[in-house]
């Protein structure tokens, strides 16, 4: 399984797959120490997989 990531000009490009769970009005989400943002869990897509299958993956 390889994941889809290109290289465009100086920068890599991923497809990634993002999972929404909102529970009792509470929307989950991850960040890591020092980087200054939130971000959705879920992981980049592999080219034998739908987008499906990626989300149950991640």
């Amino acid at each position: 399984m390889t994941d889809i990531r290109l290289p465009l000009g100086g920068l890599k490009f991923s497809v990634r797959v993002a999972i929404i769970c909102v529970r009792d009005g509470k929307l989950l989400a991850n960040t890591e120490r020092g980087i200054g943002f939130w971000y959705l869990p879920g992981g980049a897509l592999a080219t034998d997989e739908d987008a499906r299958s990626c989300a149950e993956r991640e």
